[in-house]
């Protein structure tokens, strides 16, 4: 005889049947384990076994989820009255609760789990059902409160009827890789009717994914590969690894030239003899964030993080705290490009049931705040992983099981937010040039947020190219330091104003990079005419006596144009513009406080208060009027200026451009 659930099963002359449909449901293949309990029932109708493993089959797959309740109640009706609250009894009503709650229906699950939760014994059971009593709770709250957004199907030619699911989208949106189990060339159909784990990639030129390629440089046939995060740069690519071991171990992929190399196995202490089974990396390429079930956690798998010392080695793992991580496991861990949001999936007390997705943001202490379901429809009482916002989190890749389509099978769906979250990120991109010769890992780039000192982080270069990735938050000022092992050196304090921030209408923003001393050079970048062809064209702009903030969409190709060395002590008295009757110097600046499309001319009222004379329109190449006031020998006296130039609500979009970039420009 066999035990399942706690229930002794006598052999019959269904056995071998019956071990088979157990054995497919188990595989996932679901379709064949329908067909053997089904076969049974059609035989001894009231097979109790049987009946109940179909039910549970129909809720593991999520399909026909009214036929499961009635399985269930049929089973609870043959049972004596005696065993109703017997281990056997009370694992029915279990699955009848999570099928209520599958089908949306929490506060019938929750009178399902009340009726047996004084009547449990067991305490390992005990805590299963208080478990589920806290998740159907969550359920009710969540479901009468839900979030505003539009989940849709990210198309055929990227889901099939195979497991798709890990997407990650590159930081342009034009990109996507993700981890399948569709057939690839001559591949072995496996016992669960899908085949090995690999890698596609699917590009989108404005026009929907198209229809995806395998990365040829990662397939391993006959060998489970998947994706898990990719970093903010697109050039590492995080793997899980089948090596057909015990315990499962992380690994990195690199692009050089354009190809994907041979996926090296991360390190000790990321790596250890038991479970790592996520990774992903900060921003500034500094902290990678994993997950583990070594001993010393909460219990399951729990959140690690790992920081690189100043010489780019990796130092020892630290436990993000109670505040993400639980008895249960947490999964998933997927670090925001603004580095301080983190996305993960947990099955705990904060889910409404399966694994839910989560969010925590990181506290300017290094504490991490308590963690917060992202609701429903992100989330469901069904599995719900692998959520991967975009930069400016208003939409996101998600890949989940719930949908009736799918039969049982993961798929990759988008998610557009009715309510965007606020706030704005711009992407700068640069290079480092390293005339000692130093290892490139030990070359670091600071990042100071001027406003409270915090540090935004310390950003690392390609060690293959020297390319460095740093996002920040617009309207802030920073202080830029270069660093080596030995030495920190102020280099550079920058102004990043909203408007060369990437928002959700313009999908990509490379921005140029700070003019930074050796060993940081800037990058060449193109003309800014051929890089506004990247983007869509910009809103007009219009300022009226009611709307006096002016918009410069146009200039969303380009940041820190107001460069204020950090050694200069500011001037807080307001100062009229020192005017130049030439534009020879080595580096004049002016104030750009105005920008309008197709050459309008500026409202009077929008410009009274100023000295007219000061005023100076340039007429773009792209079609746009940009106005101007002052000539300045250097940044620090155009900041003194447009300080006192904000003090009026009017000008809060007044900035500081170099005077040479403008004339490039224009006509």
């Amino acid at each position: 005889m066999v035990s399942i659930q706690g229930q002794v099963v006598l052999r019959d002359k269904h056995h071998n049947t019956f071990r088979k449909g157990i054995t497919a449901a188990d595989q996932g293949d679901y379709t064949t384990a329908i067909d053997y309990f089904q076969q049974i029932i059609s035989e001894t109708p009231d097979h109790i076994d049987a009946l109940t493993q179909l039910g549970v089959t129909y809720m593991e797959s999520n399909q026909q989820l009214d036929s499961a309740i009635t399985l269930f109640d049929r089973v609870l009706s043959l049972i004596p009255p005696e065993d109703i609250y017997d281990p056997f009894g009370i694992y029915l009503h279990q699955v009848k609760a999570r099928t209520y709650n599958l089908m949306l229906q929490p506060r019938k699950a929750l009178a399902v789990l009340n009726n047996i939760k004084d009547s449990v014994q067991l305490e390992d059971i005990k805590e299963e059902v208080d478990l589920e009593l806290q998740q159907t709770a969550n359920a009710i709250i969540l479901l009468d409160n839900p979030i505003k957004l539009k989940i849709t199907d990210v198309g055929p030619a990227v889901n099939s009827e195979f497991d798709d699911h890990s997407p990650l989208v590159n930081i342009t949106g034009q990109e996507m890789y993700f981890t399948s189990r569709r057939p690839l060339g001559k591949d072995r159909k496996l016992p669960d009717n899908q085949y090995f784990e690999n890698i596609f990639q699917s590009k989108n030129q404005g026009d929907g994914w198209q229809t995806p390629v395998a990365v040829d440089e990662l397939i391993k046939r006959n060998e489970h590969l998947s994706i898990l995060s990719l970093s903010a740069d697109g050039n590492l690519l995080f793997l899980y690894k089948d090596e057909g071991r015990i315990t499962r171990n992380l690994f990195v992929s690199q692009r050089v030239n354009g190809e994907w190399q041979d996926p090296e196995k991360l390190p000790a202490p990321i790596n250890s003899e038991f479970d790592e089974t996520h990774a992903s990396l900060s921003p500034d390429m500094s902290t990678l964030y994993f997950t583990s079930n070594r001993p010393g956690g909460y219990g399951g798998l729990d959140i690690y993080e790992i920081e690189k010392d100043k010489y780019g080695q990796w130092g020892e793992p630290h436990n993000l705290g109670p505040a993400i991580n639980t008895p249960y496991d947490e999964e998933t861990p997927m670090m925001h490009p603004d580095g301080k949001t983190l996305y993960f999936n947990s099955d705990g007390p904060f889910s409404m049931g399966g694994f839910d997705v989560l969010y925590s943001q990181k506290m300017a202490d290094g504490h991490w705040a308590a963690a917060v379901n992202m609701g429903y429809p992100v989330n469901s009482p069904d599995d719900d992983l692998f959520f991967l916002p975009t930069l400016d989190k208003s939409e996101a890749y998600l890949t989940t099981f719930r949908y009736s389509d799918s039969h049982g099978h993961s798929s990759i769906y988008h998610v557009t937010f009715e309510e965007a979250p606020g706030g704005a990120l711009t992407v700068i991109e640069g290079a480092m040039e390293n005339p000692d010769n130093l290892p490139l890992e030990h070359l670091r780039i600071l990042v100071w947020r001027e406003s409270d000192n915090h540090k935004v982080g310390e950003f690392r270069a390609n060690p293959h190219t020297g390319r460095y990735l740093l996002v920040l938050d617009a309207e802030e000022s920073y202080r830029i330091q270069e660093a080596t092992p030995e030495v920190v050196r102020d280099i550079d304090t920058l102004h990043i104003s909203r408007e060369v921030a990437l928002n959700h209408k313009n999908k990509i923003l490379m921005v140029e990079d700070v003019k930074m001393f050796s060993p940081l050079i800037p990058r060449q970048f193109e003309e800014p005419e051929t890089l506004l062809a990247a983007v869509e064209e910009p809103l007009e702009a219009q300022p009226s006596p009611d709307n006096h903030r002016a918009t410069h969409t146009e200039e969303k190709r380009t940041a820190f144009d107001a460069r204020i060395p950090a050694s200069t002590t500011r001037d807080t008295t307001p100062t009229q513009p020192a005017t130049q009757t030439s534009t020879s110097l080595a580096k004049p600046y002016t104030i750009q406080i105005l920008a309008l499309k197709k050459r309008q001319q500026a409202n009077k009222q929008y410009l009274a208060g100023l000295d007219t004379t000061d005023i100076k329109t340039y007429k773009g190449k792209d079609g746009y009027l940009r106005y101007v006031i002052g000539y300045f020998d250097d940044p620090s006296a155009a900041e003194s200026y447009l300080k006192s130039l904000k003090s009026n609500d009017r000008f809060q979009d007044a900035w500081i451009r170099e005077l040479s970039r403008l004339e490039k420009i224009s006509y």
